[in-house]
């Protein structure tokens, strides 16, 4: 008998090298669930309840990393600011991994974050100073994902007067460089905006429960 319903997506093989291609087949995947209990009669090797609750789980988690790809890969929007809050969510994701019930979530996670500490530590950086610029959240933002990173406040002030030396080092870089290009044309420059999902995230919580307390003053960073 066949079964009713529209079954038009394909189930692809995954890239040992992309997470999120991984996250795509097993997503596809759990849409026939029922059409692989229905061959369970004639195949041998179907998955069992519990391998198909470990597919869901580790689908959920990898959504994070499609989510991200998709976001940072596009090309009708800034991207440079938003590169740090979104891999602060996912280096933050991965270390809660690594408290699962299951151990083969915890032995994923352990792997993967020995995997992301490569980049983490060669880049993140740069990806601080995008964040900074952006007119919206300055040093506050700095102060709010250092503090969920390392959990000190001190430790995480460390951090922010480290990125602090890199942005006055960068501006006495270029201080005497700096020309200002007049435009001849008069065209208006195009401006474009990332979609309002990119702000759903549990660190804009945090960042507005912050700033909430702040005073109502313009802030003025001064090196110390």
């Amino acid at each position: 008998m066949q079964m009713k319903g529209k079954y038009d997506k394909k189930i692809a093989l995954d890239c040992k090298t992309r997470w999120n291609s991984t996250y795509l087949m097993l997503n596809t995947a759990l849409l026939y669930k029922d059409v692989f209990e229905r061959l369970a009669a004639r195949a041998p090797c179907i998955p069992t309840g519990d391998d198909w609750q470990f597919a869901k789980d580790l689908c959920d988690r990898l959504k994070i990393f499609y989510d991200v790809t998709e976001l940072l890969s596009g090309t009708n929007y800034v991207t440079a600011n938003i590169f740090f809050p979104k891999i602060t969510n996912i280096y933050l994701a991965i270390r809660k991994w690594q408290v699962s019930a299951n151990p083969k979530v915890e032995e994923m996670s352990s792997k993967m974050k020995e995997k992301f500490n490569k980049y983490w530590f060669d880049v993140h950086g740069l990806m601080v100073v995008g964040a900074v610029l952006d007119p919206r959240y300055k040093l506050h933002l700095l102060n709010v994902l250092f503090l969920k990173i390392h959990g000190s406040e001190i430790t995480s002030m460390e951090a922010v007067n480290k990125v602090k030396d890199i942005l006055y080092n960068l501006v006495l870089e270029y201080q005497d460089t700096i020309e200002v290009i007049a435009t001849t044309d008069g065209a208006q420059p195009r401006t474009s905006s990332a979609p309002n999902d990119m702000f759903e995230e549990d660190w804009m919580d945090t960042f507005d429960d912050y700033m909430s307390k702040q005073p109502d003053v313009t802030s003025t960073y001064v090196r110390t």
